[in-house]
C-alpha cells in the first residue's frame, strides 16, 4: 500500500496529508532531511512531533528538525501514526508520533525494480513565462526544466552460510539503492546587459532606476566633463573591452518597469544528483518475528549506522 500510494517526492512523510487533523504544508519535490517542522496534528505546534524508525529517534533532540534517515518507500514496511491518545511510551512531544518500520527480509527471495519519472513536457506553463519569456519556434514560451528521473531497486531473502547457516530461517538481509537525478526548476532570474546602443559608447537611452528618473550621465575621465550627447567617441573606447561585452547576451523579452528598459527574464535551472542506499539484517528470535538488527543508509555520501534492541 505505501508504494501503490501517489506521492509526489516519494517521502513518506507527504503520505501524512491523508490523516484527518493533519496539515502538512510541505511540498516535497524530492527526498530531503527535514520536514517536521511544517506538520501540525491536531492544532498541535508545528514540529512538536516524535519520529522513530524501528525504534531509533529519527530527528536531531537538540533543534526537533528531521527526519535525518530518509529510507525509500520500498524498503519501508509500515508506517505508523498516532494523532492523540497515544500511550505513555509514544511521550517526549504532544504533537503526534509517527512511527516507520523496516524491511528485513523473509525467507523467500524477492526484489524487484522501478522507475520513476517526471518531465516538463507534462506540466503547463505558468502566467510569468509566458508573459516574460520570448516565444520559440512553436509560439509559445519555454517551460522551466522540471526533470526528475528515480530509477532504483531492492531485493531480499534469506542467509545461508554452507557449514554455518544453513536454514532459511535464521538470518535474512534486505537491500535498496535508488538514484535520484533532479533538474529542479527555479524561479525567472531578471538580470541587467548592456544594450546594442551602450556597447557602442551611446548611452543617450540609458537612464537611472525609478519613475521620471534622470537620464545616467557618463563623465570624461580625463577632464570629469560629460560627454557631449551623452555618447563616448568611437577613438575612446577600448577594443578588448568592446569585444567582451559582445559576449554577453542582448537584453532579451524587455520589460518596461522603469524608464531604462534593459531587463531580460533568462530561465535557470539547478542540476543535483542523489544517491541513496538502505540496508538491514534480520535475525529469527524463537518466536519467529524477524527484527532489524542493523539499519546502514547513506544519502548524499554521508553514512548513518543504528543499532536496535532484540526483546
Amino acid at each position: 500500500m505505501i508504494v501503490e500510494t501517489p506521492t509526489k517526492g516519494r517521502h513518506f512523510l507527504g503520505l501524512l496529508s491523508l490523516m484527518p487533523g493533519v496539515i502538512n504544508n510541505n511540498n516535497f519535490e524530492g527526498p530531503a532531511g527535514g520536514g517536521i517542522g511544517s506538520i501540525r496534528v491536531n492544532g498541535s505546534r508545528a514540529g512538536s512531533l516524535t519520529v522513530t524508525s524501528d525504534g531509533v529517534p529519527n530527528v536531531d533532540t537538540g533543534n526537533q528538525q528531521g527526519p535525518t534517515l530518509l529510507p525509500a518507500l520500498e524498503s519501508i514496511g509500515e508506517i505508523k501514526v498516532l494523532l492523540t491518545n497515544f500511550q505513555a511510551e509514544y511521550g517526549r512531544n504532544y504533537g503526534g508520533s509517527i512511527t516507520t518500520v523496516t524491511k528485513a527480509g523473509t525467507r523467500e527471495l524477492h526484489g524487484g525494480a522501478y522507475y520513476f519519472k517526471r518531465n516538463e513536457a507534462l506540466n503547463a506553463n505558468d502566467y510569468f513565462r509566458n508573459r516574460d519569456l520570448a516565444p520559440t519556434k512553436d509560439g509559445k514560451a519555454p517551460r522551466s526544466f522540471y526533470r526528475y528521473d528515480y530509477p532504483g531497486y531492492y531485493i531480499g531473502g534469506p542467509i545461508v552460510i554452507p557449514g554455518l547457516i544453513r536454514t532459511r530461517e535464521k538470518l535474512f538481509f534486505f537491500w535498496s539503492q535508488e538514484y535520484l537525478p533532479q533538474t529542479a526548476p527555479t524561479p525567472i532570474t531578471r538580470l541587467t546587459f548592456p544594450t546594442a546602443l551602450e556597447r557602442q559608447g551611446n548611452f543617450s537611452q540609458t537612464f537611472d532606476v525609478g519613475a521620471n528618473a534622470p537620464m545616467t550621465v557618463v563623465k570624461d575621465p580625463t577632464t570629469g566633463a560629460p560627454f557631449p550627447g551623452n555618447i563616448i567617441p568611437a577613438n575612446r573606447i577600448d577594443k578588448a573591452g568592446q569585444g567582451l561585452l559582445n559576449v554577453l547576451p542582448l537584453p532579451i523579452s524587455p520589460i518596461q518597469t522603469t524608464t531604462r528598459e534593459i531587463l531580460c527574464s533568462r530561465a535557470m535551472s539547478a542540476r543535483l544528483t542523489i544517491s541513496r542506499c538502505f540496508a538491514s539484517i534480520g535475525i529469527s528470535i524463537p518466536r519467529r518475528r524477524s527484527i532489524p538488527a542493523c539499519i546502514i543508509t547513506a544519502t548524499r555520501g554521508a553514512v548513518r549506522i543504528g543499532s536496535t534492541a532484540s526483546r
